[in-house]
Formats: structure tokens, C-alpha cells, sequence
């Protein structure tokens, strides 16, 4: 390979500045001009200021309507440079100047856009790298010489950089001269001494890179859902998971039930109600003594004993306890004297137990353990429990008795009363009887048995009201249903239990607006500001607010303050601004809709009560009385459907919402437990200012957005590709330079810094490509050198990869079995369209971690076009070792210009597709 001749030339030209400039030059422009062409002379003198208005040139043709420029003049004393910004052209002079120095020019001088520097030493690197993640390059140029004209070198001006190519075939330096760099002047030095070299140097960067910590507002994308930011309480979650296991709701073991999962993004997060809901079976009321439950004759009548056996948990899930086994009785009559319970081989589980005051229809639950039956029962109801005698010494009592197979009978007030039998699986009544014939069997269970509770999480229940009932065994019924100590609401032996409805209760956050600074009597502008800084997001453009007692009418609202009539009082820093809506004082965000996720399993709501309240100070729950509803404004009724889930579009007059309260009054299939899955609140975006709300979710049309913040105009971002719609976000407020790499990480996409400071943003499929194609081959005849440096050892334990998918957050283990060696290494958030893509992504990732071998080359002649995040295969024969092919992505490549020729270095190139799990 040759070498390539170049030259280059080096000229600083005007201020970078933002588009709102009055003096504003687009650098994007840059590339495009040949600066030789635009230098001109002063026609005539250029007074000091402030006498010079403008600056008379000898042709302002082909000038920027504005921007600046450097007037070089060489007066006796040496040579003068002044930089001068205009806002205008008018004729042939620059008008409305802004001037630094106080030196006047002499007609003649020269002028110029862009002044050529002088002096350099032949040599110019670029040193170009990609980071870390493989999402954005970037570069940086140095450059040095002598006999600096320090008045030019000044940080913060456009610095354009020219070459030329030397054409071996016609022997001339070709077709002249094109760009090779635009950026910015950087920390420029000069070192003088007695010989008066004045060296000095300086580095170019592109605007991104010198505006890398300039801090911008966040901008919001797509949808703002305040849910993530509330905190939710409801009525007694489900306590134990696997009580549902078999809906298949959820896939972890134990997820937990609370209402926070709620305001999630987690797909296998949801909210499950402990108790059930609904039931197809008419109620009784409280009156009646059951005479449908004696219509067959012989069958075990409550008339005499009181009390009916209604409930028996007995089949546990594997690996539980038999201490959580429990059953119950449903009593009428104030008081169970003596009581005695006998299984079908005659043992006695538990003896001589009573219970005194027992309301009409009071739940008895009798159990192993008192504790485990709480722990998995919170909100139980029952008048009392019952365990057995001894327990603490690890006597289960439920043991005796067999899920397939089995009996138990109730006894009361000695051997005299039978009160209550149950029999499953085909036991038989006579030989359960001859195991205890000192007992007084008075009641007969006639017919076939009931079917066993055979599958574990069933419970065994009695019916009060079968349809036709001939035998024993239609009173009773087995399912995933158990409702120790209450009633449900179709199937209660007095009606309902008297239980507050199933609920969920969202506190939304406030407005958190206060006053900015102190203001006066009489004040007529109201300075405010949120926790991130002065903001007036969330009012409406006029209206009325309130501080301490005052009320304020304004009449309109700007980014940082409002204007207004006059105030009556003076206030002070940090006073709470409210709003007043609807005669009531609030700080209520105002919520345009709200959105009930659609349920995973088929169970699922039917109909949700909403109810919304604007009082600041919190509204009242169900479980605090009937009054709750009073703190509420607004209160209606919603349908869930099965493919869309529930969409509530808040009116206008009641979006003002601090406390939103959701009842689940039906499901699509009862009895269930109630449950949710995702509940997104959503903020009316008119009350918020648009300048820093995307208008389009598309990834690239934000990431324009956002580089437009920092002065990159529309021709100088190039987009290329199908993007992917961003997840609803909030930037912090931070540099564009921190959203831009955030961002483009989070959805694979790749951002390249141009040589004249354009970016160019794409899809990048290097993450879910598993095997990847060299852009360039290397060969020992092609590389000067070669250098491999080994780094040894796994660095990682395990990937840890946050990612999401469709706005399900989950996260991806790789290798699935961790590592013995190293570190868990968190990685991501990733956002896929698609989880099975995680695989690809884990081993790219797992194998840029633990790349052991580190390559680094100078190429045999110029290659100025190798860039960051390429593929290269390189095939070496170290020694005397068969030739191997490796393939690297290169990290970081250095292009230098030094005695007119190009030369390339491979800095670092980090092996790829070799690491594999231990």
C-alpha cells in the first residue's frame, strides 16, 4: 500500500453561536465555502469605536447576511487583528456591529470571514472514538506551530480545516481544495520565550463536543403518565401467591400483590383483591331459619345444633405446611359449648372447645395454627379461631384427614347434638359411624358423597342454595374458592358480608409550584417555579390562583411567571401557589385520561366505579365509612373490555385530580378475586408549555428535537433508516449531548460526529447480530505492524439486562448460570421491539465485556477512511503460528497529515464473537 499526499490549510473563522443570535452564522455553512474567496479590503478607514457605524467593504458579495468578521491591518507597531460581529448588510458595508477592541484600521486592510492561520508546523492528528456501548463517535483534531497570531486563536470560533490531494496521474494537486474538519477553537496555548517562536497549539472539536455540558430542559415524549410518581393503597391485597397460581396472571413465584404494582411498568406486576367477589347463588336474609336446607329428608340439619360446616381447606400446595390447613363453621346460634370434631377413622381433632357471643351467622374458623392461618388470611372476618390443644408441641390436626378420601363430623354440648357432617370422595357414613359408636350420630348424609378436594389449592364448600337438590353431596361443591369468615355476596348465609367493596385508591403527585421570589403590594407579575426551576406547568393560561388567603386573578401565563391585576398583600419566596377550580382550592395536576391496562389471564373486570377528587389535603377511602363519597367530585362508571382493557376521558371541568378512587364492582366471571393490571394516568399536555413536549414519539424526530436545543439546524443532522417510537419519557435536565448517548443506547441506534460536526444518526444492527461481516480485511502485507494485548480472565459473573417491550419492563440473564468468577454486571435499560432479540444483544454484550484480546496496528499506507464501530477481520501469523483470523471492532483510530502525507493508525479494536460463558 502507498502512502497519499496531502496539504491542508487552517482558518479560524467567525463566533459559534446559537440561531437566536443577532449575529448568528451558520456553521453548517462551513463546509461549503472556499474562505480565499470572501476575503476583502476596507474602502475606506474604519474609525475606532464608537465612531464606526460600519464597516465599508470593497464588495459584500457572496457574505453571510450576518455573523463576523476579522480585520487584519499592519500599522507600524505591528500587525492588528480585531474581530467584529454585524447584524446586517446594507450596500457594501457591515452594519450593526458589535466591536471588542478600540483600534481603527486603515482603508486597505484586509477582511475576512475566515482568516487563514499561518505558521502551523505541516502536522494535524485526528483522534476518532467510539464509546463504550458502541452508540456514539466522535472525534477531536490537534494542531500546533509557531509565530502565533494570538489574537486569532480564540476558544469558541469556528475553525475550518481544508485539503488537498496530490493526483499522481496528472501530477498536480487535483481538483483543489474541500473541507476536511469544521469545528470549534478549544483550549488554545501559546508558549513565548526569548526566541520568540510564540509556539502554540490548540484542539478542534466538533460543536456537539464543545457544547457537550450545556445543559437543556427536559423534553418530554409521547404520553405523560403521573402514575409512576403516585403511591396507591387498596383493600386487603392477596396475601399468599399461590392461591392463584393456577390463572396464570403472573411468572414469578412470588410477586407480590400491593396496589403500587399498579403504577409499574413490570408486565408480571398486578394488583389482586385477598377477598372474592360476586357469586351465582341467591342470599338469604337475615331472618330466615333455612327451611329449603331440610327439604331432603335425613340430610344434616341445622335446626337443633346451631352452627353448619362450611368450608374445608385441607389440600395444600406442595412443599406448604399442614399448619395452614383450616375449615369453617357458619353459626346460629350465640354460643358452641363442648365442641368435639371427629374424622372418619373416629380420632378426635379437636375436643371440648366453646365460644361465647356469636353474632347471628358469625364465622367459626377452626385451624392448626393461628399465625399461618392470619399470615395467609388477613382480612378474615371470622368471630373467632379456634386451634388445637398442643400445637406449639407440632400437633397438626388436619393431618388425619385425606384430601382423596374422608369425613369429619361436628359434635356439640357432649356426645347428645350432631350438628354437622361432610363426607368426599366416596367415604363411606357407615363405617365413619362404627368408629365411634359412644357417640349420638344424629345426622345422616344421604346419597353420594361429595366430590374430594383432589387438586391442591381446593377447598370443599357448602351451597345454601343448590338448584333441586336430591342427595347430600348437591350441598357441596369443590373449587379454587375459599372465603374463610365471610360470606360472598351470592352465596352468604344472611347476605351480604357486610364488607367494604374491593378497592384501589392513587394519590397523585401535586403541582409543587411556589413562589420564585418575594413579591410586593401591588405586584403585577408573579415569579413561580417547580422543583426543577422556574416553570408554571400545569396552570391553565389564565385564571385564578391563591397564596396563603389571598385570591389573584391573571390573565396570562408565560414559561416563568403569570400576569396579573395588582396584588393586595406582598409574599415571599416559596409560598405554595394553588389554583382555584371549582370554588375549591387545589394543586391537583389536570389528568385528561385515565387507562386500565388490558388484564393477561381471562379474568377481569367488567365494570369500574371512578371517582375523583381535587381536595389537596386527600379524600377519604371506602373502609372509612359511607361518607367517603362526599370527598369526591365526580363519580361513574366505566366497561373493561377483554382487547382494549378501560379508557376514561376525564371532562374538562373535573381534571383536576389529586385522589382518584376505582371500585371493582363486576367481573366477566364470578366468583374471582377482583384484580388489575396496569393503571396509567395521563396528563393533559395543554396546561404544560409544548416547547419542551415532543411533537411525534419517532426516535429520530426527537433526537432532531433535541440537537436543535443546542443549535444544530435541520441540514446539519442527517437521519437514515426506520426508527422506532420512543417510550413515554421525561429527560432530566441535562446536556442534549447525555440525551442524545442515553437515548440512542436504549434503542440500538448508532450516532456518528462527522469531520464537519454533522451527526448522522441510524439503526445499528450490530446488537442482535450474532455473527457479523468484516467491512475491511487485514493482512500482514497491509499493516506495518500488529499488537495484541491479552488482558486474561473473565471480568463478568453474569449480565444483568434491564430491558422493555412495548412498555413491559423485565430483565435478561446471560449466561443463564452465573459464572464463578467476577462481577454481576448490570447492563441497559434496552428497548426491543421484540424480547426474543435479548439473546443476541446478551452475547454482544457478554463478549465486548470480556474481550480478552485488544488489537492495536499502524496500516502499510493511507486508509482514511477506517472509522470507529467497524467490523475488521485481521489474519496474522504470530511467529511461527499458523495464520488466524480474528475479528475486532475498532474503538478508537488515529489519522494524522505530517510531511504531506496521510498516515493510519488502529488505536484499539476489541475482539469480538470469542467469549464464551464458563
Amino acid at each position: 500500500m502507498s502512502y497519499d499526499a496531502y496539504q491542508f490549510q487552517v482558518f479560524i473563522g467567525p463566533k459559534l453561536t446559537y440561531p437566536d443570535s443577532a449575529y448568528h452564522f451558520d456553521w453548517n455553512l462551513a463546509r461549503t465555502i472556499y474562505p480565499p474567496a470572501l476575503v476583502r479590503t476596507l474602502s475606506g478607514t474604519l474609525a475606532a469605536p464608537p465612531t464606526a457605524s460600519s464597516v465599508p467593504l470593497s464588495s459584500t458579495s457572496s457574505y453571510p447576511s450576518k455573523g463576523g468578521v476579522w480585520v487584519k491591518s499592519t500599522p507600524a507597531a505591528g500587525t492588528r487583528y480585531e474581530y467584529i460581529e454585524y447584524g446586517g448588510l446594507s450596500g457594501n458595508s457591515l452594519v450593526n456591529l458589535f466591536r471588542e477592541e478600540g483600534w481603527s484600521h486603515a482603508s486597505g486592510s484586509t477582511v475576512a470571514p475566515f482568516m487563514e492561520l499561518e505558521g502551523d508546523n505541516g502536522t494535524i492528528t485526528v483522534n476518532e472514538t467510539i464509546d463504550d456501548t458502541l452508540t456514539l463517535s466522535s472525534w477531536s483534531a490537534q494542531i500546533a506551530g509557531y509565530r502565533a497570531p494570538e489574537s486569532l486563536l480564540r476558544p469558541g470560533h469556528i475553525c475550518l480545516v481544508q485539503r488537498r490531494k496530490w493526483d499522481t496521474a496528472s501530477k498536480s494537486w487535483g481538483s483543489g481544495w474541500s473541507w476536511l474538519l469544521v469545528g470549534v477553537v478549544q483550549n488554545p496555548r501559546i508558549q513565548d520565550d526569548a526566541k520568540r517562536a510564540a509556539n502554540w497549539n490548540f484542539t478542534i472539536v466538533p460543536v456537539l463536543d464543545y457544547r457537550k455540558n450545556t445543559k437543556i430542559k427536559g423534553v418530554r415524549v409521547g404520553n405523560f403518565d403521573v402514575g409512576p410518581n403516585s403511591s396507591a393503597q387498596s383493600s386487603t391485597p392477596l396475601a399468599v401467591a399461590y392461591k392463584e397460581a393456577q390463572n396464570n396472571d403472573f411468572d414469578a413465584a412470588e410477586p407480590g400483590f400491593d396496589a403500587s404494582n399498579l403504577l409499574t411498568d413490570e408486565a408480571d406486576k398486578l394488583w389482586i383483591n385477598n377477598k372474592f367477589l360476586g357469586g351465582s347463588n341467591p342470599s338469604l336474609n337475615g331472618t330466615q331459619e333455612w327451611p329449603h336446607v331440610h327439604s331432603v329428608t335425613g340430610f344434616n340439619n341445622t335446626q337443633y345444633a346451631g352452627y353448619l360446616m362450611t368450608q374445608l381447606y385441607i389440600n395444600l400446595p406442595a412443599g406448604n405446611p399442614k399448619g395452614a390447613a383450616w375449615m369453617e363453621l357458619t353459626c346460629y346460634v350465640s354460643q358452641l359449648t363442648n365442641l368435639r370434631l371427629v374424622a372418619q377413622n373416629g380420632q378426635e381433632m379437636i375436643t371440648g372447645r366453646s365460644v361465647q357471643d356469636i353474632p347471628y351467622g358469625g364465622k367459626v374458623i377452626i385451624c392448626d395454627n393461628l399465625e399461618r392461618f392470619e399470615a395467609e388470611n388477613p382480612d378474615h372476618g371470622a368471630h373467632d379461631v379456634l386451634t388445637a390443644e398442643g400445637r406449639e408441641s407440632g400437633i397438626n390436626i388436619f393431618n388425619v384427614l385425606s384430601p382423596s378420601i374422608g369425613g369429619l363430623a361436628i359434635f356439640s354440648r357432649g356426645t347428645g347434638i350432631q350438628g354437622s357432617i361432610a363426607l368426599w370422595g366416596g367415604q363411606s357414613y357407615a363405617a365413619m359411624k362404627a368408629t365411634r359408636t359412644d357417640l349420638t350420630w344424629s345426622r345422616v348424609f344421604s346419597g353420594a358423597t361429595a366430590a374430594a378436594p383432589a387438586l391442591t389449592g381446593q377447598t370443599l364448600r357448602y351451597r345454601f342454595n343448590p338448584p333441586a337438590p336430591t342427595q347430600g353431596n348437591d350441598y357441596w361443591t369443590v373449587d379454587y374458592i375459599h372465603t374463610p369468615g365471610y360470606d360472598l355476596p351470592g352465596n352468604s348465609g344472611i347476605g351480604s358480608s357486610g364488607d367494604p367493596p374491593p378497592w384501589v385508591q392513587v394519590e397523585l403527585p401535586g403541582l409543587g409550584l411556589e413562589l420564585a421570589s418575594n413579591i410586593s403590594a401591588n405586584a403585577t407579575t408573579i415569579p413561580i417555579k417547580d422543583a426543577s426551576g422556574p416553570s408554571t406547568n400545569g396552570l391553565p393560561t389564565s385564571g385564578t390562583i391563591q397564596i396563603g388567603t389571598e385570591q389573584i386573578n391573571y390573565s396570562a401565563k408565560g414559561e416563568e411567571s403569570l400576569t396579573c391585576s395588582p396584588t393586595a398583600q406582598p409574599h415571599v419566596a416559596g409560598d405554595k401557589i394553588y389554583l382555584l377550580e371549582g370554588g375549591t382550592i387545589t394543586d391537583a395536576l389536570p389528568i385528561k385520561q385515565i387507562q386500565f391496562l388490558p388484564a393477561r389471564s381471562g379474568i377481569r373486570p367488567e365494570l369500574i366505579r371512578v371517582s375523583l377528587s381535587r381536595l389537596p389535603g386527600g379524600a377519604r377511602r371506602p373502609n372509612e365509612g359511607d361518607g367517603y363519597i362526599y370527598d369526591y367530585q365526580l363519580i361513574t362508571d366505566i366497561t373493561y373490555s377483554a382487547l382494549t382493557g378501560g379508557v376514561y376521558n376525564v371532562p374538562a371541568a373535573n381534571r383536576r385530580i389529586k385522589t382518584a378512587l376505582f371500585i371493582v364492582r363486576s367481573l366477566n366471571n364470578e366468583p374471582k378475586r377482583p384484580r388489575l393490571q396496569q393503571i396509567k394516568l395521563l396528563v393533559d399536555r395543554d396546561a404544560y408549555d409544548q416547547t419542551y413536549w415532543a411533537a411525534d414519539p419517532d426516535a429520530s424526530l426527537f433526537l432532531r428535537d433535541v440537537l436543535s436545543r443546542v443549535g444544530y439546524a435541520a441540514g446539519s443532522i442527517i437521519t437514515s433508516g426506520t426508527f422506532p417510537d420512543l417510550e413515554s419519557q421525561q429527560t432530566a435536565t441535562t446536556s442534549a449531548y447525555d440525551i442524545l448517548l442515553d437515548t440512542a443506547r436504549q434503542y440500538l441506534l448508532r450516532v456518528s460526529v462527522g469531520w464537519d460536526s454533522r451527526v448522522t444518526i441510524t439503526p445499528t444492527s450490530f446488537w442482535t447480530t450474532i455473527t457479523h461481516a468484516p467491512a475491511v480485511y487485514w493482512y500482514r502485507h497491509t499493516l506495518q505492524n500488529a499488537s495484541i494485548q491479552k488482558r486474561g480472565g473473565s471480568r463478568v459473573k453474569q449480565m444483568e439486562i434491564e430491558y422493555s417491550t412495548a412498555g413491559a419492563s423485565a430483565t435478561y440473564y446471560y449466561p443463564t448460570v452465573a459464572n464463578r468468577d467476577g462481577t454481576q454486571t448490570p447492563a441497559g435499560p434496552y428497548r426491543v421491539s421484540s424480547a426474543g432479540l435479548m439473546s443476541a444483544i446478551a452475547i454482544n454484550l457478554y463478549s465486548i465485556e470480556t474481550a480478552d484480546y485488544v488489537f492495536s496496528a499502524d496500516v502499510a499506507g493511507t486508509a482514511s477512511t477506517v472509522r470507529p464501530g467497524e467490523i475488521h477481520a485481521v489474519t496474522w501469523d504470530w511467529g511461527d503460528q499458523e495464520d488466524k483470523q480474528r475479528k475486532f471492532v475498532i474503538m478508537a483510530v488515529e489519522h494524522k497529515i505530517t510531511k504531506m502525507h496521510w498516515f493510519t493508525k488502529i488505536g484499539q479494536a476489541l475482539q469480538i464473537e470469542r467469549s464464551n460463558p464458563n
